[in-house]
């Protein structure tokens, strides 16, 4: 799960069902407190298989895959009965792909009907639910709704849809991940706390507009707390907090782009700076976010923004 821990941010969203507008990853944990989710509500680190089972439809996903690396990952919200994939790369935009039981023609809105290799479909942009991204719905199967949403053209979409199938391990690789993780959100710092068994530092020092929200992510061998900035958009950064009680160098395995490792002091504590793949529709130009690293009294910090990484180094210094 560690290794994946910023790109699960881009799930939640969906998830939730909520509006997907601002940056493709900061809005993920947003919109996600719009909900109400019960312990144990969101399942995440999940294969097609085990989704498949957890929500007992079946859930298929594409073979083809842009170019840039892709990277997906994979959850499912019990209450909502949702499972989001989410596919993030090197490079290019991100994709999500959004299962639920439904009817395609209710989800259309404005879309226009398109007809591709399996049928119908719906295509073309959604403002009040995913801002700028280009969207494509059909049914794989009746009653049985698929979205993709990205900022990838349109017909990039429709070769992905064209490609859904049953996942087959043998010609569809999944990452390996080491158990499944559950998420409960909407707390307060007191009640994150309580969940984690200790106290920790928060940053004092927010950017312009940013307000926190906290949440508890449990795993098969780890735990963390996540603290995101629930109000970014086109004047707020975006900003995620991992707080952790793994060892820096265990910490610093989960780091997606080691090469990029930078050492630096964050006030009397050493630590490192790092880049992570993300795109922002705040900065059209931003390749990657920015990400730092420190441990302090047995606790680690995973910070992951689109400020500079000397601003983040000043929001860290702050935390108390």
């Amino acid at each position: 799960m560690k290794q994946i821990q910023t790109v699960l941010l881009a799930t939640a969203t969906l998830l939730a069902g909520n509006t997907f507008t601002g940056d493709a990853l900061a809005l993920a944990q947003a919109a996600a407190t719009q909900s109400t989710p019960e312990s144990g509500d969101l399942i995440m680190d999940l294969t097609p298989a085990e989704a498949t089972k957890q929500a007992g439809f079946s859930v298929k996903v594409p073979k083809y895959l842009p170019e840039g690396n892709y990277y997906p990952t994979l959850s499912y919200k019990r209450s909502a009965s949702q499972v989001v994939i989410s596919y993030h790369g090197n490079a290019g935009n991100p994709f999500f792909l959004r299962i639920h039981p439904g009817e395609a023609a209710k989800e259309r809105g404005e879309l226009k009907e398109v007809s591709f290799a399996k049928g119908k479909a719906y295509m073309g942009k959604q403002p009040d639910k995913y801002d700028k991204m280009n969207v494509f719905i059909w049914e794989e199967e009746k009653g049985l709704v698929y979205e993709l949403a990205s900022g990838l053209s349109a017909d990039e979409l429709k070769k992905i849809a064209e490609s859904v199938d049953v996942w087959d391990p043998a010609v569809i690789e999944w990452p390996e991940v080491k158990g499944q993780a559950e998420t409960t959100q909407e707390l307060t710092r007191e009640e994150a706390e309580q969940k984690f068994g200790s106290s920790f530092k928060v940053p004092t020092l927010l950017p312009l507009g940013a307000t926190l929200s906290y949440g508890y992510t449990k795993g098969k061998e780890s735990s963390s707390v996540d603290i995101f900035n629930e109000t970014p958009g086109n004047a707020a950064a975006f900003l995620s907090i991992v707080i952790s009680k793994e060892s820096l160098e265990e910490r610093k395995k989960s780091v997606m782009q080691p090469k990029t490792i930078k050492p630096v002091k964050i006030g009397t504590s050493e630590g490192i700076s790092f880049h992570t793949p993300g795109s922002s529709y705040r900065n059209p130009d931003l390749t990657h976010f920015n990400g730092l690293l420190w441990e302090d009294k047995g606790i680690t910090y995973m910070m992951t923004s689109d400020m500079t990484v000397e601003q983040m180094i000043t929001v860290a210094e702050w935390f108390r």
